[in-house]
């Protein structure tokens, strides 16, 4: 069974050591809880964003997300890179997430139509999906980086979706204070990332 299941702490990983990223799914490959340690921090919080786009449900994505990661563990002697580790786990949570609107629309009698649209093309759509995946691993790991109350702020803004007016009513600020906080963070992130972010 995987070190995490549903419910976790951050506080409950061990520090964080450095390797490379192939020593890394090589652990991950032989069964060390380093390998696991290691993607859960990686992509649990971004795998939790598609998930939540997709089911606009928190605790369900965050749920699905954790069983997507029990069931990479179950069969980790199969995987022998980083890459194929990142796609089964966006594969499982992109599949038990169309499958749960299924089961939603059953229980308030939606009709099929009434599902989020999926692209007809899924390898484009695949593919769409994993570099905007990719781009939230990278953006959460530079927000790590910001002061705590900035690092509030762009959760709620990037990671979330909040508007200024939900993140300032959510933190108990201003929304002048919001926008500060906003434009400090940008301005941090824009050299730690080196691309052009909107303002």
């Amino acid at each position: 069974m995987a070190p995490y299941c549903k419910t976790f702490q951050w506080s409950r990983l061990p520090p964080k050591q450095t390797y490379t990223t192939g020593e890394y799914a090589a652990f991950f490959r032989e069964g060390d809880e380093r390998g696991f340690d290691y993607f859960f921090r990686e992509y649990y919080t971004p795998l939790c964003s598609l998930a939540y786009r997709k089911i606009a449900d928190q605790k369900a994505a965050e749920d699905l997300v954790s069983d997507a990661f029990i069931k990479v563990w179950k069969h980790h002697s199969q995987f022998s890179s980083e890459a194929g580790i990142r796609a089964y786990l966006f594969q499982v949570v992109k599949n038990d997430c169309l499958h749960f609107l299924k089961q939603q629309s059953r229980h308030r009698c939606l009709a099929e139509s009434e599902l989020p649209k999926f692209q007809a093309d899924e390898n484009n759509a695949m593919d769409l999906e994993l570099v905007r995946m990719e781009f939230v691993r990278l953006l959460y790991s530079a927000i790590n980086e910001l002061a705590p109350q900035s690092k509030k702020v762009f959760e709620l803004l990037f990671i979330k979706g909040k508007s200024i007016p939900e993140a300032a009513d959510i933190l108990h600020i201003s929304r002048s204070s919001v926008k500060t906080y906003k434009s400090r963070g940008l301005e941090i992130l824009r050299k730690q990332l080196s691309i052009n972010l909107p303002k």
